[in-house]
């Protein structure tokens, strides 16, 4: 089930059934907790370890700072923002 927070109401939409479901007022507590998750900031550990990590997705993209061939991709946030990653402490938002 999808949030849609666009309006000033709460509405669950079911991809699978397409069936739309109108939150009720207890479900508004929500939308702060959704507001967090798209803080950027709150992901500074991930980006801080995100070149160390040797799962992450490397992208052949030459670093800025000190030049190094590859950069570490991760997506942050419910929106999912791309950023890379340097080891230098480099971070680039990827379009």
């Amino acid at each position: 089930m999808e949030k849609q927070t666009s309006t000033d109401e709460i509405v669950f939409y079911c991809s699978s059934c397409k069936t739309s479901y109108t939150g009720r007022p207890e479900d508004t507590l929500i939308i702060s907790a959704t507001r967090l998750a798209d803080n950027t900031d709150a992901y500074d550990g991930i980006k801080k370890y995100a070149a160390l990590d040797q799962c992450n997705h490397k992208i052949e993209k030459e670093c800025t700072v000190c030049s190094s061939p590859y950069m570490s991709l991760v997506r942050i946030g419910a929106t999912e923002r791309a950023v890379l990653v340097c080891f230098c402490g480099n971070e680039v938002y990827y379009e």
